[in-house]
């Protein structure tokens, strides 16, 4: 009798060892949603990846003479996770709030990601890993629709059309 529990002992020892693996991943990622989410709320919630590139852009930069947005869709070129997208700016200013000019050309191409959670879009740092964070809001159910076009796609992507022209 003792010999026919071993293997239904093991077996369940397997299940449950599994199991709290499963469970384990899934609370850290979570967790790391939750903690990259958390400051991305607090520092603006915008109606779009592009009006919230704007805004971003009015505060860092001083003296803005142009701001143009180049790119804004999603980040995947295959369409998938549409509420990750990149966005891609032109700007011509005086200088950055914090730092020095821009140069002789006055002109600066920042690109910064955005994730669509269901109460609007927020700027996700790089460091933070969008794509990671953006694939656990889908699981977890954090996540807006999104959108699998560019609302806005430029001819003039070639980098050495950047910054050229007046």
């Amino acid at each position: 009798m003792d010999r026919r529990l071993r293997p239904a002992g093991i077996a369940l020892f397997v299940v449950l060892a599994f199991s709290a693996f499963i469970a384990l991943i899934l609370l850290s990622a979570w967790s790391y949603t939750s903690l990259q989410l958390a400051p991305a709320r607090s520092q603006g919630v915008y109606p779009s990846a592009e009006e919230g590139m704007r805004q971003l852009l009015e505060t860092g930069y001083i003296g803005i003479t142009r701001l143009d947005i180049l790119y804004a869709g999603p980040d995947s070129s295959t369409g998938r996770q549409p509420h990750v997208w990149y966005v891609m700016a032109e700007v011509r200013a005086t200088r950055r709030a914090e730092g020095p000019q821009l140069g002789d050309h006055v002109c600066d191409v920042p690109g910064l990601f955005f994730i669509q959670t269901s109460g609007g879009w927020v700027q996700m740092p790089e460091a933070a890993f969008p794509e990671l964070v953006g694939l656990w809001m889908n699981v977890f159910g954090l996540a807006g629709p999104g959108q699998s076009t560019p609302s806005t796609n430029s001819p003039d992507l070639q980098p050495t059309r950047l910054c050229q022209s007046a």
